[in-house]
C-alpha cells in the first residue's frame, strides 16, 4: 500500500501511516517516552484493523491526521506527529499531537516535525487555530510547546488528568 508524504525537511519525511507500519509503531511506543499518549492495543490484530480504518477515514474525511515521522538517514520511524479533529470543551477543534522516540529527543526532530505539520495544516487544510492538551505532569511537553509560541488558555481541566490547554493562531 502506498502513502502520501505531506512534508519533507532536511532530516525527516512526514508521511501518512499505512497498515504495514504496525510493527514500527509498536517499537516506537515500546522504546519509552509514550506514557502521556493513548496506548496501542495489546491485541495486534485489533490495532491493525484500527490503523487500517484510520488510514481511510482520518486522511480521507478530515484531510489530516497523525503521520509517521521518518528519519531520512536511517529510514526508521522515529515518531508520530499530526493534527486531528478532537472534541475540546464541547467543540470540534484541531488538536496537535506529537511523539518522538525517547532516544531521538533533544536533537530538534520534534520541532522540525511539528513546524512542518503546522505549515501543512495551515496551507493544505486551512487551519487557522491549533490546540494542544498536555497532562499536568508532562513538563517536557509544556516547555516544548511554549517554546513554539503556544499560549496557555485554560488550566484545571479535570477529565483524563489533563490540566493544560494551549492554543496558537497559525
Amino acid at each position: 500500500m502506498g502513502y502520501k508524504t505531506i512534508a519533507e525537511t532536511s532530516r525527516l519525511w512526514i508521511r501518512e501511516f499505512v497498515p504495514e507500519d504496525l510493527d514500527d509503531l509498536y517499537r516506537l511506543y515500546e522504546a519509552g517516552g509514550a506514557e502521556y499518549v493513548e496506548p496501542l492495543s495489546a491485541d495486534r490484530s485489533a490495532e491493525r484493523a484500527r490503523l487500517e480504518s484510520y488510514c481511510v477515514y482520518a486522511y480521507g474525511f478530515y484531510g489530516t491526521g497523525f503521520y509517521g515521522v521518518v528519519e531520512k538517514a536511517s529510514g526508521e520511524l522515529i515518531g508520530r506527529c499530526g493534527i486531528q479533529v478532537a472534541e475540546i470543551n464541547g467543540m470540534g477543534l484541531y488538536e496537535l499531537g506529537y511523539l518522538i522516540r525517547k532516544d531521538c529527543r533533544k536533537k530538534g526532530y520534534g520541532r522540525e516535525a511539528v513546524l512542518a505539520v503546522m505549515d501543512y495544516g495551515k496551507r493544505e487544510v486551512g487551519i487557522e487555530k491549533l490546540y494542544v492538551r498536555i497532562h499536568k505532569d508532562n513538563e517536557e511537553s509544556v516547555n516544548f510547546i511554549e517554546k513554539l509560541g503556544f499560549n496557555r488558555q485554560k488550566t484545571d481541566m479535570a477529565e483524563d488528568g489533563i490540566t493544560c490547554l494551549y492554543v496558537k493562531n497559525l
